[in-house]
């Protein structure tokens, strides 16, 4: 029976729907303890649910067919659609076949006594011990899954086939992708950590336990590759490699398939075949549809096949035999149809039920295809050929459906395609890592930049373009407003935000109307949703997108929605206020060395990442390009190079950097007056409109001169300085103003090219001389030395406006800033330190912020999680309180302790004896361990 309602939390959560028919084999294990029970976790599952094609596989030689298959699919398809009848699986059973002289090893014919088994010891070797409960199935663990580390086993087979143990470091028991970049220089390797799928599974199976006859050595280890592409979104890879680990030959082998397709209306099924031209022979593909459908309740016309896409050896299908289900189950009547000998004595009498047709090896489906109501079974054989001591072959078969005939075949040909290129085909960027941050009414989003600075594994290309996040409110079943075809399908979601480059690349897709390439908005890697309510849980999903390539008719490709709290770009997380009393995190910035010039500005994002540890940001090149992160505890950098006047840098450790700095060494950037007005040029007078400022071209001055910023302030005090240019300049003028150098905080000297009357007015030429004053401001007749190269760094006169006709030169008080360039060096060292957040004694005054939501409460109303579940929040709370709740009688209904430090406290409405609660109103009392109470009531109605 169909058990409605099912959620595993692996599962993308639509998928939540079962299997009603009953097996046509044996349906349970027989009264002895089955292998299953006996071989415990090595048995173990996967759900294959990337795409629109959606399966459940365990470890024991079925392709499908699963221990739990009435919970699970026998493939269902498409997914989006969801299930539309309780006999909703596509397929019965796809089982392997290895047959040698009368042994059949299959895993069909004796349902949990399967001769196929999980390779001894494949818990903790080729799948996790320790898995979290999120990802086991009726006990059973999850197979390894590329895109699940929490499956991977804590240790590798090395090349003598010997398991090396690693403890806490996970390894990936099967293959890489293939670099297929002709122009990469690790063309045609594996390239490490990378998947060519968006979904790969790993398991390894052999015969150790052959139920009939002795095993004969023969270990498959299944690799499954699934998509969540568009394109490839409807069929599914099986790589099968077939290895002879025994010490003797074996010869006249037979590999093969079982397959019982019920697509359509059960018993009511017709199949046909063709050729790829990926193997010799008449045909390579099968396909079954039902030309008739009459029932509403079953599947919508459609198509579902194998591509029989590698076989051993590369020869083909040489035997394939139809019939009716059930069929035989014992190895003296499967072998014969297997290797097609109609001659044998065991199937003499019955031949005519697995013969068909002239040629004794091929059958002839005519009659399949125009004569329905029949439950037709195939068995699709390759063979004979011999196998070697440690000798491997491999075999691959699609599992593939398609609206039609056409479709198909197109889907056909596109797995074709791709598996020429080590099944790949065009891929959107791997999906950032998502993390999420509750908050009083808003949750922040923050991501990775890794989909930024990857290739394109197909093209080789960086052809990033952009972000799409997506909120749901059901756990990931849906993601908010549909994407509707013309037809009414849905393709997609609309994102709740975007983030693309700014570059000339925008609108929608020319390829995919369905698909927004963004509006130049910039990338960012953190967002805060503020269109959500405090204690509803959301779900959130990124992905990252291409731009395509419409020249050569490609699209944009994302990466997949994830679907589960153990992939990274999926996350769940409940808005909630702090607690009152709540203290923000703080931090501490001080500039250890150098004289660089800039900002840092330091956000805290995620105040649960935070550490103890001081950092240390260091910078690379002058100027400086780049800047680096140190963590001084743990001596590491955890941030080796990032550029300099970049908007956004990724989170780490819950705060993110942003430096700003001057490019470039003892550039003039501004001149202000004392008010920040600018003074430089006649259009910008200062604050009083009498004067401005011309910097005058002067191409010398040493590195530290050049670099500082200077204010030349006027007072009634003045100072002394030279009148003309020399090595060494004798002091003859007192001048009403005062030159400072504020980067070093030093006053120092200045040459006022005097035009004979040793007053200074407005025009005369200033040169600043960046020699301390305590050395050049000498005595009216002295001089001091100057190196005329080093010391002078800027030229300047301060003019009169036309509109002061007293030409009235700068009064005390008043001053000339001149701002110059100096950029970070690796001189420069700042030191950042945290303060975590914390909680301060809450003042009794604060408790008015308490609130009851909702309140009133109604019954049955849009907040309620599910039909007739309650739950009141009580939000804006002391981290710790008692709160307790009374009838307007002052009868006492329950006491919650709330403790857990934050700032909301969720009750679902019954008493202390678990009674719901009557409808009318009631008061509750807040009491903070230091005594100070509030008082407060809310009201149940219909």
């Amino acid at each position: 029976m169909k058990r409605a309602g099912l959620i595993l939390l692996l599962m993308i959560s639509s998928l939540a729907f079962g299997k009603g028919t009953e097996k046509s084999e044996q349906d349970q294990p027989s009264g002895e303890i089955s292998k299953a029970a006996a071989q415990g976790p090595d048995i173990a599952y996967a759900i294959l649910n990337k795409g629109e094609l959606v399966n459940c596989y365990m470890n024991f030689g079925e392709i499908t067919d699963s221990y739990f298959q009435t919970d699970w699919y026998n493939f269902m398809w498409p997914k989006s659609k969801g299930a539309i009848a309780s006999n909703d699986n596509a397929t019965d059973d796809i089982s392997f076949m290895f047959a040698r002289k009368g042994n059949v090893i299959d895993g069909f014919t004796a349902y949990r006594q399967e001769d196929w088994s999980p390779v001894p010891g494949s818990w903790g070797r080729y799948h996790a011990k320790g898995q979290p409960d999120a990802l086991k199935y009726n006990d059973y663990p999850h197979l390894a899954a590329s895109d699940i580390p929490a499956t991977w086993p804590e240790g590798y087979d090395d090349e003598d086939g010997n398991f090396v143990e690693t403890p806490g470091v996970r390894h990936w028991p099967g293959d890489f992708r293939l670099d297929i970049n002709p122009a990469s220089p690790t063309f045609g390797q594996e390239v490490e950590n990378e998947f060519p799928a968006d979904r790969v599974v790993y398991s390894a199976l052999d015969d150790h336990s052959n139920l009939t006859y002795e095993p004969l050595g023969i270990r498959l280890d299944v690799q499954i590759f699934e998509y969540g592409r568009p394109y490839a979104s409807d069929f599914q890879f099986y790589e099968i490699t077939i290895t002879n680990t025994s010490d003797a030959l074996l010869d006249s082998c037979y590999w093969g398939y079982y397959y019982d397709i019920d697509y359509g209306e059960y018993e009511d099924e017709a199949y046909f075949t063709y050729n790829s031209g990926l193997n010799p022979g008449d045909w390579d593909v099968i396909y079954e549809l039902d030309p008739d459908i009459t029932d509403p309740n079953e599947f919508e016309r459609g198509v579902f096949g194998l591509g029989f896409l590698k076989t051993p050896k590369d020869l083909g299908i040489t035997d394939h035999h139809y019939y009716l289900d059930t069929g035989p189950t014992t190895d003296e009547l499967l072998f014969p149809i297997m290797t097609s000998d109609p001659t044998d004595p065991n199937i003499a009498t019955i031949k005519a039920d697995y013969f068909h047709g002239s040629n004794v090896r091929l059958d002839e489906s005519t009659f399949t295809q125009t004569q329905f109501g029949f439950d037709w079974v195939c068995l699709t054989s390759t063979g004979p050929f011999d196998l070697n001591p440690g000798e491997s072959v491999k075999a691959v078969v699609v599992v593939c459906a398609g609206d039609n005939v056409d479709d198909f075949k197109m889907n056909i040909n596109m797995a074709k395609g791709m598996l020429e290129k080590g099944y790949q085909g065009p891929s959107g960027p791997k999906a950032p890592k998502l993390s999420a941050v509750g908050g009083d009414k808003q949750v922040t989003l923050y991501w990775t930049d890794t989909p930024e600075h990857s290739p394109d594994p197909y093209s080789g290309e960086y052809d990033f373009e952009g972000y799409q996040i997506f909120r749901s409110r059901d756990g990931g079943q849906s993601w908010g407003k549909e994407i509707l075809d013309g037809f009414g399908s849905l393709v997609g979601y609309v994102p709740v935000a975007q983030f693309d480059l700014d570059n000339t690349i925008s609108g929608l897709d020319p390829l995919n109307a369905n698909f927004n390439l963004g509006n130049n908005s910039g990338i960012a890697h953190s967002w805060v949703d503020m269109e959500v309510e405090n204690g509803v849980e959301y779900a959130y999903t990124i992905i990252a997108y291409d731009r395509g390539d419409p020249a050569s008719n490609i699209q944009s490709f994302s990466s997949s929605k994830g679907g589960n709290s153990l992939e990274d770009n999926f996350v769940t997380v409940m808005p909630k206020p702090n607690p009152l009393g709540y203290v923000d995190p703080s931090v501490t910035v001080n500039h250890q060395s150098g004289y660089g010039k800039g900002t840092l500005k330091i956000e805290v994002l995620d105040p649960s990442q935070l550490t103890d540890h001081a950092y240390q940001i260091a910078f690379i090149d002058s100027p400086a390009t780049d800047f680096m992160i140190i963590d001084v505890d743990a001596q590491d950098t955890i941030l080796a190079a990032f550029p300099v006047n970049t908007s956004e840098m990724p989170v780490l450790d819950g705060f993110r950097i942003q430096v700003t700095a001057d490019e470039s060494f003892g550039k003039v950037t501004a001149v202000t007056d004392e008010n920040g007005k600018s003074v430089q040029t006649a259009d910008n007078p200062d604050s009083t409109g009498s004067w401005y400022v011309d910097i005058l071209p002067w191409p010398r001055g040493g590195f530290d001169a050049l670099t500082s910023d200077y204010e030349i302030r006027f007072t009634n005090q003045g100072s002394r300085v030279a009148t003309a240019l020399s090595l060494n300049p004798e002091v003859k003028e007192t001048v009403p103003f005062e030159v400072w150098n504020v980067t070093y905080d030093e006053q120092v000297s200045a040459i006022v090219i005097d035009d004979g009357d040793l007053t200074f007015e407005e025009g005369e030429q200033i040169y600043i001389v960046n020699i301390p004053y305590s050395e050049s401001g000498k005595q009216i007749g002295e001089s001091y030395s100057l190196n005329l190269l080093e010391d002078i760094p800027i030229k300047l006169a301060i003019m009169n406006t036309s509109q002061d006709l007293q030409k009235q030169i700068p009064v005390e008080g008043q001053q000339v800033h001149i701002f110059t360039t100096r950029a970070f060096t690796p001189s420069d060292m700042f030191s950042v330190t945290f303060s975590h957040a914390s909680v301060r004694t809450v003042q009794k005054s604060e408790l008015d912020e308490i609130r009851v939501v909702p309140n009133p409460y109604v019954v049955n109303a849009a907040w309620e999680v599910a039909k007739n579940v309650r739950q009141l929040q009580f939000m804006y709370l002391p981290p710790e309180c008692v709160i307790t709740i009374f009838t307007t009688r002052g009868e006492l209904v329950r006491r919650l302790n709330h403790n857990d430090g934050s700032g909301i406290l969720s009750w679902n409405m019954t008493s202390e004896s678990g009674q719901d609660l009557a409808y009318g109103i009631y008061i509750y009392i807040v009491k903070t361990p230091e005594g100070k109470e509030f008082i407060g009531k809310f009201a149940l109605i219909k």
